[in-house]
């Protein structure tokens, strides 16, 4: 009881004071909210919609993100074995151009006051001579380097070449320096100075393979024949790249040979007879394929049959037969064996495979490639430690 009472007159108390405040004009007090944890913060502000210009912008970054991505893989997969390039400092410059013109193609987009096809020319040149404008004046390697590229990007070659001067007097045997060179005479379509400085560069840097860099100069330049011969170079240092292929056939199309080229690891055998074709099918000459396949080839003229022998492997092809005996086994085969002056023609894809190598056939340049296993294993290992 004695409990209750005191509550009640505290709570009187309380009453009276409140009261006199109001009465005199001083506010109550309210009670302060208890402070949101960092959690409930979190939560609430997931709620609240961002901005819309800043949406914006981290929509056109992430786009960019996405196309310098998208640019470098297409690169990687694209890339031919006939251009020489810069892989460094050429792709930063270009990263970096990209990015100004995405930046201002979204901006032009926005108010649509620009086409494509105004955007892609003008846009980059605006891009490349403001890149000019912030490397003006620098003298060091890297600088110089890249304000070459970018002369030469907006054709502007005496420039590019002045620049060059001016950095090979710091580093005469500069690699940077000497590709630029060949590639800026290159594309002056002065090639004789463009071969010599390529000349130069290779026995400076005899690590490089510049033989499809000198096919591409000698072709440009009218020498079909001479860039042949560097193709045929280029081709047994990388027997495995089949664009180097078809680039040879291209260019012995161009001179009227539109015969079967064939290649064996490489290198073109010496054959006394052609490759032909007869019902579709491709025949070469039995000695050249086997003996370049490491095989052994031998007639017995008592049965009129050519014999192949490598490792465990037999065979035996009856001569204008088709079929083929393999260790023992009849196998029919889809067109005979022919004897052309002399020589055993066979089935080209059926001799490569039994005697364990690969074959491909473009019949646009008419280019047949057969690659040996251990040409294969060793190019392969080559690749992987590259890698």
């Amino acid at each position: 009881m004695m409990k209750k009472s005191r509550y009640i007159v505290t709570s009187a108390l309380i009453i009276v004071v409140a009261l006199s405040n109001i009465a005199y004009g001083k506010p109550i007090k309210k009670a302060q909210p208890t402070p949101p944890t960092s959690i409930e913060k979190a939560q609430v502000q997931k709620q609240i919609p961002q901005n819309k210009g800043q949406q914006k912008k981290d929509e056109v970054f992430l786009k960019f993100q996405e196309k310098v991505k998208q640019s470098e893989q297409k690169r990687r997969q694209t890339e031919k074995p006939f251009s020489t390039n810069l892989q460094g400092d050429e792709l930063k410059l270009q990263t970096h151009l990209e990015k100004e013109i995405e930046v201002e193609k979204n901006l032009q987009e926005m108010i649509g006051t620009v086409s494509h096809s105004v955007y892609d020319t003008s846009s980059r040149q605006r891009g490349l001579l403001s890149l000019v404008q912030k490397l003006d004046g620098k003298t060091d390697p890297k600088s110089l380097t890249r304000l070459t590229i970018l002369y030469r990007n907006l054709g502007q070659y005496d420039q590019a070449l002045g620049t060059l001067k001016l950095l090979q007097t710091k580093d005469p045997m500069n690699k940077k320096a000497l590709i630029l060179s060949a590639q800026i005479y290159r594309d002056m379509k002065q090639y004789e100075e463009a071969t010599k400085q390529a000349a130069t560069l290779q026995s400076t840097y005899p690590e490089m393979d510049l033989t499809a860099f000198m096919a591409l100069l000698k072709e440009e330049s009218g020498d079909i024949k001479g860039s042949i011969d560097e193709l045929k170079k280029g081709i047994k240092l990388s027997p495995t790249v089949q664009d180097l292929y078809k680039k040879v056939g291209q260019l012995y199309h161009a001179l009227g040979q539109s015969g079967i080229k064939l290649f064996i690891d490489g290198e073109m055998p010496e054959m006394d007879v052609a490759p032909l074709v007869t019902k579709g099918r491709t025949l070469v000459p039995a000695r050249a394929v086997s003996e370049s396949l490491g095989a052994v080839v031998e007639y017995d003229k008592a049965r009129n049959t050519a014999i192949v022998e490598k490792d465990t492997t037999h065979i035996e092809f009856p001569i204008g037969v088709n079929k083929a005996i393999v260790n023992g086994t009849e196998i029919t085969l889809e067109v005979p064996s022919l004897l052309v002056n002399g020589r055993l023609l066979v089935p080209i894809r059926f001799i490569t495979e039994i005697l364990q190598g690969e074959v491909t056939y473009d019949k646009e340049t008419n280019v047949a490639v057969i690659m040996s296993q251990e040409i294969i294993r060793e190019m392969s290992s080559v690749d992987s430690i590259a890698e």
